[in-house]
């Protein structure tokens, strides 16, 4: 019998896919509503694993669509912030004209392009040496700016000024927190005019205020006089923490300014003439 097969190799294969194919119609045949031990087979052996495809599918589509969900929403909340940063910066360039316009005619005509002289800036860098001197925005001359031209926070707070150096796309902000910052500033309310200078940290000095000033105190808000030529009045700075008498002539005050150095992300610079417009 083996020799007859190995002689006939042919017939022997032949032999052998007849009787497969005999085992595997006999193993489809229909059992009821079960269905046949193939289907149960295959369906056993492939459900798992389509089960964990679909799985899978699901899945990655669902961070697909929340990633690009989530890529909408930091867009819109980017462009409202900047709206937002935006009116506040005109609701107090508008208001500081107001203050010396208001009986005036020409308020009109010095209204009229105030939008198009805010610039907004995002910081890109600190002063290593110390982050209460200065910081570089990613605007320069390309976006008009200049020498001296005024920085404020998002809320309309005095932050510093445009200084040297300044390229076609970044610029250097001299903060009033810099030992050579010089502000000319006032009690908001009128009264106990001195200069505001930095000491290089987050505390700032009120200067050349007498010891006999009895109305300055501890809580006063001060703002900018414009006397300096450089900062336009009525910008808010900060205010006073302390006030302490000394033997000398002028008191000691300290002035804390309404904008943290190391929080700042953004600022807008005003790219008007102050001495001008104010």
């Amino acid at each position: 019998m083996f020799s007859f097969l190995k002689r006939n190799k042919n017939i022997a294969l032949l032999l052998f896919l007849i009787f497969f194919h005999m085992i595997l119609i006999s193993i489809q045949v229909p059992r009821g509503e079960e269905g046949t031990y193939f289907e149960k087979f295959i369906f056993a052996v492939f459900s798992p694993i389509q089960h964990g495809a679909v799985s899978v599918w699901k899945a990655i589509n669902k961070a697909w669509s929340d990633y690009f969900d989530l890529r909408e929403a930091h867009v819109q909340s980017q462009r409202l912030l900047k709206e937002v940063t935006q009116l506040k910066q005109e609701n107090t360039v508008l208001r500081n004209l107001l203050k010396r316009y208001e009986k005036e005619e020409s308020v009109k005509e010095l209204l009229s392009g105030i939008s198009n002289n805010l610039v907004n800036a995002r910081i890109i860098g600190f002063d290593m040496s110390n982050v209460f001197k200065s910081f570089t925005i990613n605007k320069g001359s390309v976006q008009g700016l200049k020498k001296n031209m005024v920085v404020l926070d998002d809320s309309g707070n005095l932050v510093g000024r445009i200084v040297s150096p300044i390229t076609y796309n970044q610029a250097t902000v001299q903060l009033i927190t810099d030992s050579k910052s010089g502000v000319s500033v006032v009690k908001q309310d009128g009264g106990s005019l001195g200069i505001l200078s930095g000491n290089n940290t987050e505390i700032c000095e009120m200067e050349y205020i007498l010891s006999t000033d009895e109305e300055i105190k501890e809580g006063d808000v001060l703002v900018t006089t414009g006397y300096d030529g450089i900062f336009p009045p009525y910008l808010k700075v900060g205010q006073v923490l302390s006030v302490k008498i000394t033997p000398e002539l002028f008191k000691e005050i300290k002035v804390g300014p309404y904008f943290s150095a190391t929080q700042l992300q953004q600022v807008v610079v005003l790219r008007l003439n102050v001495n001008e417009i104010f």
